[in-house]
């Protein structure tokens, strides 16, 4: 599983989930602001 944040400023972003979020599973990307999840399931690999 993984989860994918973006956000215009990520790295401002990264910063202040830090103290809330120490998952390396969860990931900050510059982009237009969004969330993506992607789970292993038996059909294969979904993102959502």
């Amino acid at each position: 599983m993984a989860l994918t944040l973006s956000h215009p400023r990520a790295s401002a972003l990264q910063a202040a989930l830090a103290p809330l979020i120490d998952d390396p599973r969860v990931t900050v990307i510059t982009g237009a602001p969004g969330i993506s999840a992607t789970f292993d399931t038996p059909g294969g690999r979904k993102t959502l």
